[in-house]
């Protein structure tokens, strides 16, 4: 019993040293590491806030530093076509290819026809719901948020637009001494870096949306990513891997680099010139570089001396393995992006890992089914609850759906059954 009493002193003891003499270490939150885009809304967490005021005097929570976390998180798609191409096909996936309604639900034939005409033209003229459900889908993916924009008439009996918001046009209110509120929003044209400057950008306050609200015309309802850490505004999962989205940038300058040099190595050239101007020298250099370098190089190279011992030396800077080297880590870069997605097998959304074949039928249908369960309808509740719950406010109770392209998964073991075998029929919402 004395060594379990020791065990249980030294654990529960709240100095440093225990019982015994041995030491516990410990770290604080300032002593962990993260990287530079975590770092840039850490104040979000630690309620250390930094608010900015619009040219006609409202206050603003800011996203980062800098104000532009939507704007570095829109960058980074630009730099990875494998970080694109995920945001990309999960979005599709979450939003479906249209949208599907009952309208068997709503009371009323004149309130369902009016639902109908509603439904079509949600966010104006011949623009449907389906197509803020796309844009909100893509918003959530990037941004880890997404936000509706919602116009009632002004006895709230009557939807005008339903608008999904880019994450620049709108910031959360704070009060004077930059406390957030969390019960009103800024909407404008964009916030983000040099946005005041900008003409055509006047702001607006816009109540946060409620079923109980009926006194604004106007509301915003914000749907965050619930693992966002903070309660101001959505951060996505993926955040983890901005250095590797970052490297994959670097990984195609070097291939771009190096088609454009014509795949030839690194070298170093000594020319022998004594009596050479700088100018001769300058001319002699850029010459050969434009022979020697590039895709368009030359084959056959023309060097006139006087002597032999003034051939140009051409000393090859070879770094060793270096192909072997990219590969592979091009491969594990691929690997922590994948992962930072939850993407459960690479071959869903077509990248392809050096080593493996893609894995067989029944291990795709596997990993098809994990994401689906895991990411796509999880997600896709979270939209749908958002549309319906601004729907249901007048009474347009429709539930609201996904409709999905039906998948044959059989083909991918061989069946070939022509029926989607990875889920119930009446599941497919």
């Amino acid at each position: 019993m004395g060594l379990i009493n020791d065990i249980a002193n030294n654990f529960s003891s709240t100095d440093a040293r225990g019982g015994n003499g041995t030491e516990f270490h410990h770290t604080r939150v300032e002593e962990v590491k993260s990287n530079q885009l975590e770092t840039s809304i850490e104040r979000l967490m630690y309620g250390n806030f930094l608010w900015g005021t619009t040219n006609n005097g409202l206050n603003y929570l800011k996203t980062g530093y800098e104000d532009d976390f939507a704007q570095v998180l829109r960058k980074l798609t630009k730099q990875s076509t494998t970080h694109a191409g995920i945001l990309q096909k999960k979005s599709k996936m979450v939003s479906g290819i249209k949208a599907e309604y009952n309208l068997l639900g709503v009371k009323g034939k004149a309130k369902a026809n009016e639902a109908d005409i509603f439904l079509q033209n949600a966010a104006g003229a011949g623009k449907g719901i389906h197509s803020q459900m796309q844009h909100a889908a893509g918003q959530y993916q990037l941004n880890g948020g997404c936000a509706l924009l919602v116009k009632y008439n002004a006895t709230s009996t009557k939807l005008i637009s339903i608008k999904s918001l880019d994450a620049n046009e709108f910031r959360r209110e704070t009060n004077i001494e930059g406390v957030p509120k969390m019960d009103s929003f800024i909407v404008r044209r964009t916030f983000g870096y040099n946005a005041e400057s900008l003409l055509d950008n006047s702001a607006r306050k816009v109540a946060a949306a409620s079923k109980f609200n009926k006194k604004d015309t106007e509301q915003l309802l914000y749907v965050m990513n619930p693992d966002s850490g903070q309660p101001y505004y959505g951060v996505p999962n993926y955040i983890a891997a901005f250095n590797f989205i970052s490297a994959d940038f670097e990984f195609g300058q070097q291939i771009y680099n190096s088609a454009a040099n014509g795949f030839m190595p690194k070298i170093m050239a000594t020319f022998f010139g004594r009596n050479m101007t700088k100018d001769d020298k300058r001319k002699q250099s850029e010459n050969f570089e434009k022979s020697f370098i590039g895709s368009k190089s030359k084959n056959v190279i023309s060097a006139w001396i006087k002597k032999p011992e003034e051939k140009p030396e051409i000393d090859v800077l070879n770094v060793q393995n270096l192909d072997k080297t990219l590969d592979v880590m091009a491969r594990l870069n691929d690997q922590k992006i994948l992962t930072a997605h939850n993407v459960t097998s690479p071959t869903l959304f077509g990248v392809m890992i050096g080593g493996k074949l893609g894995g067989t039928g029944n291990e795709m249908i596997a990993a098809y089914q994990i994401f689906r369960s895991t990411e796509t309808l999880p997600d896709r509740e979270i939209l749908l609850n958002a549309f319906n719950g601004v729907l249901n406010t007048v009474g347009y109770t429709v539930d609201l759906k996904v409709y999905e392209e039906k998948i044959d998964l059989g083909t991918m073991n061989g069946g070939g059954s022509g029926k989607r075998n990875d889920l119930k029929e009446e599941d497919n919402d």
